[in-house]
Parts: C-alpha cells; structure tokens; sequence
C-alpha cells in the first residue's frame, strides 16, 4: 500500500513539475496541489501556503489564481500584444511617460470580458469555498517578485472577485504575479 501511494505522489509530482495537470495549464491550485508546483509559477508566499496544508496545519480554505491565467486572458484578449508593442515604440527617454501610454491597456483590462473557460474554472474555485447557495467572504492578497503587494479584504461575490483580479492585472500588467485568495475566517468570539 505505501508504495503504491508513493508511486502515485511522484506520478503527481512529474506531472506538476511540468506545470500540467490532467491536460489542463495550471491556471488556478487549491492550496493542497501547490507543494508540487515550481515556486516561479505560484510565487513563495504561495509556496509556503502549500507546505502548511500538507502539514495539516490549519490555515484558511483557498486556492491560488497563477500567472498561467493572467497570461491567458491578456493574450485571448489582444492586451498583451498592445502592451508589448507600447513597451517596443516607447524610447528610453520617454520612460517616464510609459504609465500614461499604457492606461488604455488598463481601460481595456477593465472592460474586456474575461473568457468563459477561464470565468467557469474562477467560478468552480469560488464555489467550493463558498458553498452552493452563499457567498463567502475572501482576502486577496497578490505576490510578485520585486514589486510591492496588493490586497483586498472582505471581498464578496463573483462579480466582486472578478473586479479585484481585474485590478490586480492593472496594478502588475505583464509583470509575473499571482493571486492567493483565501476564505476570511471568523473568529467565535467574533461573529461579523
């Protein structure tokens, strides 16, 4: 029995190391799935998040939102190549007004719908958290190599989380990040 539970664990390990799983791009992890994955694609704050589920230490239920997604949705969108060809024109003495040329990517993030494969599987995470018929409250925090950290508290609804990534993804535009999106847990003594 041991060894075939290992045999299983390293059979999940390789397909993870290769940033698939079951055929799928790794695009958004339950916590307990982020031990296997490379530390470059869900960041180390993630990392650690994953290695204290595994542990069985108690941490709040959430999943991880890679930059696999943000990828996917800024180059299905069109975005990524606008803001590669505005990054490309821009010369170096103009790089002060780079934030300027970009705000109509960061409009365009806004409001552009994000594809329905990506808002099914975003939706599916948000339901298991929350449950059939609620609404459970989150704390979004982002992670990024070099770069300061967002987060968002309290955050309720689907259309609500969609908003906060969606901020997220003009905060970081094409700079490497992800979102870790947690289920805000109550205290008993504390009931709001």
């Amino acid at each position: 029995y041991k060894s075939k539970c290992l045999i299983n664990t390293l059979d999940n390990f390789a397909k993870f190391t290769n940033n698939e799983y079951m055929g799928n791009t790794l695009r958004i992890l339950d916590f307990s799935k982020l031990r296997f994955v490379d530390s470059d694609l869900i960041s180390k704050k993630a990392k650690v998040l994953g290695e204290l589920k595994s542990l069985k230490i108690p941490i709040p239920d959430g999943f991880v939102i890679t930059n696999h997604f943000f990828e996917e949705f800024l180059s299905q969108t069109g975005i990524a190549e606008g803001i590669k060809r505005i990054r490309n024109s821009t010369h170096p003495a103009l790089s002060e007004s780079l934030p300027k040329l970009l705000e109509p990517m960061q409009r365009k993030i806004m409001q552009s719908n994000i594809p329905n494969h990506l808002t099914l599987e975003l939706h599916n995470f948000y339901r298991k958290l929350s449950g059939l018929l609620r609404e459970a409250s989150l704390n979004i925090y982002s992670s990024a190599k070099n770069s300061n950290h967002i987060a968002f508290y309290n955050v309720r609804g689907d259309a609500n989380l969609i908003l906060k990534i969606k901020s997220l993804m003009i905060h970081y535009l094409d700079q490497p990040f992800c979102a870790v999106i947690l289920k805000e847990v109550l205290s008993k003594n504390n009931k709001t």
